[in-house]
């Protein structure tokens, strides 16, 4: 079979590289690379810390706290679901960070019950008491301290 002179790369231009195998992903070190999953609660993490900061201004940080919630409802209804069906499925095959679905679930509740924990906490001990001395707190709070 004659091959395509139409098909190859031209000179000059670098051939687009192929995936890497799992096998080359172990050699070059499973922890180098960062589970999707874990980088999106690295990043629900960052939210609570600007909701935290109070150097950023109050409504920002009631923001922060909203836009975390939105993110971990559709992490959950998307992700974890995800997840859920391969256990399910009996997938049993390790993301590149090495871990199998039901360990990547193990991780997120840990990581997720101490992530609403924390959220609680902001919102009841930092952000609505300064609303109320704002003046701006949902009356129903307010009234509940």
């Amino acid at each position: 079979m004659v091959a395509d002179p139409t098909l190859e790369t031209p000179p000059g231009v670098a051939e687009r590289p192929t995936a890497p195998t799992y096998q080359q992903i172990e050699a070059f070190g499973v922890q180098r690379f960062t589970n999707r999953e874990q980088s999106r609660l690295d990043f629900g993490a960052r939210l609570l810390d600007l909701a935290e900061d109070d150097g950023v201004p109050l409504l920002e940080r009631t923001k922060f706290l909203a836009i975390f919630s939105e993110l971990l409802d559709e992490f959950f209804q998307v992700r974890v679901a995800a997840l859920e069906d391969q256990v399910a499925a009996g997938v049993r095959t390790r993301s590149v960070d090495g871990l199998r679905p039901g360990e990547q679930l193990k991780m997120i509740r840990a990581r997720v019950e101490e992530q609403v924990r924390r959220q609680d906490a902001i919102f009841l001990e930092h952000i609505v008491p300064a609303l109320a001395g704002a003046r701006r707190a949902p009356l129903g709070l307010v009234l509940a301290r």
